[in-house]
Protein backbone atom coordinates (compact mmCIF):
# COMPACT_ATOMS: atom_id res chain seq x y z
CA UNK A 1 0.00 0.00 0.00
CA UNK A 2 1.23 3.35 -0.93
CA UNK A 3 1.89 5.37 2.03
CA UNK A 4 2.35 8.57 0.50
CA UNK A 5 -0.41 11.33 -1.48
CA UNK A 6 0.33 13.39 -4.06
CA UNK A 7 -0.94 17.12 -3.79
CA UNK A 8 -3.55 16.66 -6.61
CA UNK A 9 -4.49 13.44 -4.30
CA UNK A 10 -4.54 15.58 -1.09
CA UNK A 11 -6.51 18.26 -2.81
CA UNK A 12 -9.19 16.25 -4.00
CA UNK A 13 -9.83 14.30 -0.63
CA UNK A 14 -9.61 16.95 1.62
CA UNK A 15 -11.24 19.72 -0.52
CA UNK A 16 -8.56 21.60 -0.67
CA UNK A 17 -6.78 23.98 -3.24
CA UNK A 18 -3.73 22.62 -3.96
CA UNK A 19 -2.61 26.52 -3.96
CA UNK A 20 -3.36 26.67 -0.46
CA UNK A 21 -1.05 23.28 0.08
CA UNK A 22 1.36 24.89 -1.36
CA UNK A 23 1.23 28.06 0.14
CA UNK A 24 1.50 26.31 3.87
CA UNK A 25 4.62 24.46 2.49
CA UNK A 26 5.74 27.85 1.67
CA UNK A 27 5.31 29.28 5.21
CA UNK A 28 6.44 26.19 6.58
CA UNK A 29 2.96 25.31 8.09
CA UNK A 30 2.51 21.88 6.54
CA UNK A 31 5.49 20.49 4.78
CA UNK A 32 5.32 17.43 2.37
CA UNK A 33 6.72 14.25 4.17
CA UNK A 34 8.39 13.48 0.95
CA UNK A 35 9.49 15.31 -2.35
CA UNK A 36 9.71 12.99 -5.16
CA UNK A 37 12.20 12.89 -8.22
CA UNK A 38 9.53 14.66 -10.36
CA UNK A 39 9.58 17.66 -7.46
CA UNK A 40 5.97 16.75 -7.05
CA UNK A 41 4.94 17.15 -3.36
CA UNK A 42 3.87 13.69 -1.49
CA UNK A 43 2.01 14.12 1.75
CA UNK A 44 1.39 10.81 4.72
CA UNK A 45 -2.00 10.32 5.77
CA UNK A 46 -0.51 10.84 9.31
CA UNK A 47 -0.45 14.87 7.96
CA UNK A 48 -4.27 14.66 7.47
CA UNK A 49 -5.78 15.07 10.87
CA UNK A 50 -3.08 17.87 11.27
CA UNK A 51 -4.26 20.18 8.46
CA UNK A 52 -8.20 19.60 9.33
CA UNK A 53 -6.28 21.60 12.75
CA UNK A 54 -5.61 24.50 10.35
CA UNK A 55 -8.57 24.39 8.26
CA UNK A 56 -10.37 24.11 12.10
CA UNK A 57 -8.00 27.41 12.77
CA UNK A 58 -9.32 29.29 9.20
CA UNK A 59 -12.90 28.58 10.06
CA UNK A 60 -12.04 30.37 13.73
CA UNK A 61 -10.76 32.94 11.21
CA UNK A 62 -7.45 32.76 13.30
CA UNK A 63 -4.47 34.65 11.64
CA UNK A 64 -1.84 32.77 10.02
CA UNK A 65 0.52 33.68 12.37
CA UNK A 66 -1.42 33.37 15.50
CA UNK A 67 -2.37 29.70 14.30
CA UNK A 68 2.17 29.12 13.73
CA UNK A 69 2.46 30.63 17.41
CA UNK A 70 -0.10 28.32 18.34
CA UNK A 71 0.22 25.22 17.16
CA UNK A 72 3.81 24.59 17.30
CA UNK A 73 3.70 24.66 20.93
CA UNK A 74 3.73 22.41 23.43
CA UNK A 75 1.46 24.44 26.01
CA UNK A 76 -2.01 22.19 25.41
CA UNK A 77 -3.61 25.34 27.71
CA UNK A 78 -2.96 27.91 25.60
CA UNK A 79 -4.95 25.93 22.53
CA UNK A 80 -7.86 25.30 25.27
CA UNK A 81 -8.14 28.95 26.17
CA UNK A 82 -7.89 29.74 22.30
CA UNK A 83 -10.90 27.30 21.51
CA UNK A 84 -13.07 28.33 24.80
CA UNK A 85 -12.51 31.99 23.76
CA UNK A 86 -14.02 31.06 20.17
CA UNK A 87 -16.69 29.03 21.15
CA UNK A 88 -18.02 32.04 23.03
CA UNK A 89 -17.59 34.09 19.78
CA UNK A 90 -19.54 31.71 17.76
CA UNK A 91 -22.30 31.57 20.43
CA UNK A 92 -22.83 35.51 20.30
CA UNK A 93 -22.81 35.15 16.31
CA UNK A 94 -25.35 31.86 16.51
CA UNK A 95 -27.14 34.60 18.77
CA UNK A 96 -26.91 37.63 16.38
CA UNK A 97 -28.22 35.36 13.52
CA UNK A 98 -31.45 34.09 15.59
CA UNK A 99 -32.26 37.87 15.92
CA UNK A 100 -31.51 38.20 12.21
CA UNK A 101 -33.93 35.26 11.34
CA UNK A 102 -36.58 36.85 13.74
CA UNK A 103 -36.52 40.28 12.47
CA UNK A 104 -36.98 38.92 8.99
CA UNK A 105 -39.86 36.78 10.35
CA UNK A 106 -41.52 39.42 11.74
CA UNK A 107 -40.82 42.12 8.67
CA UNK A 108 -42.08 39.21 6.55
CA UNK A 109 -45.29 38.78 8.44
CA UNK A 110 -46.20 42.18 8.99
CA UNK A 111 -45.59 42.78 5.21
CA UNK A 112 -47.96 40.46 4.71
CA UNK A 113 -50.50 42.03 7.35
CA UNK A 114 -50.15 44.93 5.35
CA UNK A 115 -51.38 42.78 2.05
CA UNK A 116 -54.43 41.67 3.68
CA UNK A 117 -55.53 44.55 5.43
CA UNK A 118 -55.20 47.22 3.53
CA UNK A 119 -58.31 49.13 2.90
CA UNK A 120 -59.55 47.85 6.44
CA UNK A 121 -59.57 48.79 9.92
CA UNK A 122 -59.69 46.48 12.68
CA UNK A 123 -59.72 45.60 16.54
CA UNK A 124 -56.19 44.44 17.69
CA UNK A 125 -54.04 44.26 20.72
CA UNK A 126 -50.67 46.12 20.11
CA UNK A 127 -47.52 44.36 20.98
CA UNK A 128 -45.57 45.73 23.72
CA UNK A 129 -43.00 48.20 22.69
CA UNK A 130 -40.14 49.81 23.78
CA UNK A 131 -39.40 53.24 22.20
CA UNK A 132 -36.04 55.34 22.50
CA UNK A 133 -37.16 59.44 21.35
CA UNK A 134 -35.22 61.24 18.64
CA UNK A 135 -37.10 64.01 17.91
CA UNK A 136 -39.85 66.32 19.36
CA UNK A 137 -42.46 68.62 16.93
CA UNK A 138 -39.52 71.34 18.17
CA UNK A 139 -36.96 70.46 16.21
CA UNK A 140 -38.44 70.83 12.69
CA UNK A 141 -38.25 67.54 11.68
CA UNK A 142 -34.90 66.90 11.88
CA UNK A 143 -33.27 63.67 13.81
CA UNK A 144 -30.33 65.54 16.20
CA UNK A 145 -27.30 64.12 14.76
CA UNK A 146 -25.77 64.50 17.86
CA UNK A 147 -28.43 62.67 19.96
CA UNK A 148 -28.60 60.05 17.41
CA UNK A 149 -24.54 59.43 18.07
CA UNK A 150 -25.01 59.87 21.82
CA UNK A 151 -27.41 56.70 21.27
CA UNK A 152 -25.69 54.55 19.42
CA UNK A 153 -22.33 54.64 21.73
CA UNK A 154 -24.67 53.45 24.43
CA UNK A 155 -27.51 51.44 22.76
CA UNK A 156 -26.72 47.62 22.57
CA UNK A 157 -26.55 47.65 18.95
CA UNK A 158 -28.47 44.52 18.24
CA UNK A 159 -31.36 46.10 19.84
CA UNK A 160 -31.15 49.71 17.51
CA UNK A 161 -30.78 46.83 14.57
CA UNK A 162 -33.85 44.92 15.93
CA UNK A 163 -35.94 48.23 15.76
CA UNK A 164 -37.98 50.14 13.36
CA UNK A 165 -38.63 54.13 12.94
CA UNK A 166 -42.01 55.30 14.99
CA UNK A 167 -43.89 58.29 14.58
CA UNK A 168 -46.61 59.58 16.82
CA UNK A 169 -49.69 61.90 16.63
CA UNK A 170 -51.52 63.01 20.00
CA UNK A 171 -54.06 61.90 21.30
CA UNK A 172 -56.16 65.85 21.32
CA UNK A 173 -55.06 66.37 17.74
CA UNK A 174 -56.43 62.75 16.29
CA UNK A 175 -59.72 64.12 18.34
CA UNK A 176 -59.90 67.12 16.42
CA UNK A 177 -58.62 65.66 13.31
CA UNK A 178 -55.46 67.08 13.23
CA UNK A 179 -53.32 64.62 11.07
CA UNK A 180 -50.69 66.08 9.91
CA UNK A 181 -48.54 66.45 12.41
CA UNK A 182 -46.59 64.02 14.32
CA UNK A 183 -45.14 65.32 18.01
CA UNK A 184 -42.32 62.92 18.29
CA UNK A 185 -40.58 59.90 16.49
CA UNK A 186 -37.86 57.62 17.21
CA UNK A 187 -36.50 53.89 17.36
CA UNK A 188 -39.76 51.63 18.22
CA UNK A 189 -39.44 47.95 18.66
CA UNK A 190 -41.14 44.57 20.15
CA UNK A 191 -37.66 43.48 21.85
CA UNK A 192 -36.47 44.34 25.43
CA UNK A 193 -34.05 46.95 25.32
CA UNK A 194 -31.75 46.67 28.78
CA UNK A 195 -30.46 50.52 28.62
CA UNK A 196 -31.48 52.92 31.14
CA UNK A 197 -31.93 56.05 29.23
CA UNK A 198 -34.48 58.92 30.23
CA UNK A 199 -35.87 59.16 26.47
CA UNK A 200 -36.67 55.42 26.90
CA UNK A 201 -40.35 54.67 26.95
CA UNK A 202 -41.80 51.37 27.30
CA UNK A 203 -45.67 51.55 25.57
CA UNK A 204 -47.66 48.51 26.87
CA UNK A 205 -49.92 46.54 24.91
CA UNK A 206 -53.12 48.28 24.80
CA UNK A 207 -56.57 47.66 22.68
CA UNK A 208 -56.27 49.50 19.81
CA UNK A 209 -57.80 50.20 15.68
CA UNK A 210 -54.88 48.63 13.49
CA UNK A 211 -54.99 49.52 9.74
CA UNK A 212 -51.95 49.74 7.29
CA UNK A 213 -50.91 52.10 4.55
CA UNK A 214 -48.56 51.27 1.29
CA UNK A 215 -47.75 53.84 -0.90
CA UNK A 216 -45.75 57.17 -0.64
CA UNK A 217 -45.28 59.17 2.53
CA UNK A 218 -47.42 62.12 1.70
CA UNK A 219 -51.34 59.68 0.95
CA UNK A 220 -51.06 58.56 4.23
CA UNK A 221 -53.51 61.07 5.70
CA UNK A 222 -56.86 58.97 4.09
CA UNK A 223 -56.02 56.19 6.24
CA UNK A 224 -56.28 57.73 9.35
CA UNK A 225 -59.57 59.84 8.18
CA UNK A 226 -61.04 56.06 7.36
CA UNK A 227 -59.79 54.73 10.79
CA UNK A 228 -60.70 58.01 12.94
CA UNK A 229 -64.50 57.67 10.98
CA UNK A 230 -64.43 53.64 11.71
CA UNK A 231 -63.75 54.91 15.32
CA UNK A 232 -66.13 56.53 15.69
CA UNK A 233 -69.04 54.72 13.80
CA UNK A 234 -68.31 51.71 15.94
CA UNK A 235 -68.51 53.06 19.06
CA UNK A 236 -65.27 53.58 20.38
CA UNK A 237 -63.30 56.47 21.73
CA UNK A 238 -59.75 57.21 20.88
CA UNK A 239 -57.72 56.36 23.86
CA UNK A 240 -54.22 57.52 23.54
CA UNK A 241 -51.56 59.01 21.25
CA UNK A 242 -51.54 56.73 17.60
CA UNK A 243 -48.39 54.94 16.69
CA UNK A 244 -46.98 54.39 12.74
CA UNK A 245 -44.21 51.83 12.71
CA UNK A 246 -42.16 51.89 9.08
CA UNK A 247 -42.23 48.09 8.38
CA UNK A 248 -40.12 48.74 5.33
CA UNK A 249 -39.19 51.26 2.88
CA UNK A 250 -39.11 50.48 -0.81
CA UNK A 251 -37.66 52.34 -3.89
CA UNK A 252 -39.73 52.57 -7.14
CA UNK A 253 -39.43 52.85 -10.78
CA UNK A 254 -40.30 56.68 -10.46
CA UNK A 255 -37.91 57.76 -7.79
CA UNK A 256 -40.06 58.15 -5.01
CA UNK A 257 -39.78 55.87 -2.09
CA UNK A 258 -42.80 53.47 -1.66
CA UNK A 259 -43.60 53.26 2.50
CA UNK A 260 -45.12 49.44 4.05
CA UNK A 261 -46.70 50.83 7.18
CA UNK A 262 -48.82 49.93 10.82
CA UNK A 263 -50.78 52.70 12.05
CA UNK A 264 -51.95 51.75 15.75
CA UNK A 265 -54.92 54.07 17.80
CA UNK A 266 -55.49 53.45 21.24
CA UNK A 267 -59.31 52.76 21.95
CA UNK A 268 -62.01 52.14 24.37
CA UNK A 269 -65.51 51.41 24.28
CA UNK A 270 -67.58 54.50 24.83
CA UNK A 271 -69.83 53.08 27.19
CA UNK A 272 -66.42 52.29 29.20
CA UNK A 273 -65.67 56.16 29.34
Amino acid sequence: MNKYYSIGEVSRILDIPTSTLRYYDKIGLVKPMMIGENGYRYYGIEQFDFIFTILLYRILDISLEDMKKSIFTDNIDEIIDIFRKHEKIIDDKINWLKKIKVKLNNITQEIEQINKYENEVIVRKSPKLWYMNLGSEDDDDRIDVEAMEILNRKMDKNWVFMSQIGYFIREKNLRENKISKYFKYGMISEFECGAEDSDLEIIPSRLCAFSVYKGIANDIDKVYVRMLKWIEDNDFLINGDSIEKEVITLPTNEGENKHYIEIWIPIKAKNNS
